[in-house]
């Protein structure tokens, strides 16, 4: 059944994760971008993505995302939601095949956020305000969700930036949703962040609890 933007939205927003991994690989969401109903075809290296397809991470994704959000407020849980979906969007554009025969996907991450913003400021009279903070922070969480799998091998001024910002908390619980779709579990993103608290502490915001040891 297609839909149509407000449809699918509602969709996204209120369904489970399976019900919307269907929709994906229905074409449902394809009212949002045309490259929804691609990702099922858009495979990924099983050393790092043993789950499978970019549509069925995309899918686990927001089952974790669902439920490490169900006692956060309800703005926080749209911004992950939307997060999660759109976070490997920019795969289906980005990929390519490397000389070992393995698929890369290099500068996805801001190619999804690009790809969100075209959806949701051209179908949102607010959306290209730049004052609004809603969609600036889902597109940031968006671009920078990569940066989490490689904090602790940043530089210190590079790590505070990033975590020094206020929607950082949600930017760590995408990192442990994005892990735990591909592997079911989380253990990096933890232990590479701690290293990277100790690594940029004299940069570190003290006023903020996310940045306490």
């Amino acid at each position: 059944m297609r839909t149509g933007f407000k449809d699918a939205l509602r969709l996204v927003l209120t369904e489970d994760a399976s019900t919307i991994g269907k929709a994906i690989n229905q074409g449902d969401l394809d009212v949002l971008h045309p490259d929804f109903s691609k990702m099922q075809f858009t495979r990924q290296p099983i050393r790092w993505h043993p789950e499978g397809d970019v549509a069925k991470h995309t899918e686990l994704v927001l089952l974790s995302a669902i439920k490490h959000t169900r006692v956060t407020i309800f703005q926080h849980q749209v911004m992950l939601r939307l997060a999660a979906l759109f976070h490997d969007l920019g795969k289906v554009a980005t990929f390519r095949t490397k000389e070992d025969g393995q698929p890369s996907f290099y500068g996805h991450e801001k190619v999804s956020g690009k790809q969100f913003k075209e959806v949701f400021y051209a179908n949102d009279p607010l959306g290209d305000d730049p004052l609004n903070q809603f969609y600036k922070t889902i597109t940031w969480l968006i671009e920078n969700h990569m940066r989490m799998h490689i904090i602790d091998k940043m530089r210190s001024v590079k790590i505070a930036e990033l975590v020094n910002n206020p929607f950082f908390p949600l930017l760590y619980v995408l990192a442990v949703c994005d892990e735990e779709g591909r592997f079911g579990k989380h253990t990096s993103v933890g232990l590479k962040y701690k290293t990277a608290l100790e690594k940029a502490k004299n940069d570190l915001d003290p006023n903020l609890r996310w940045t306490q040891i």
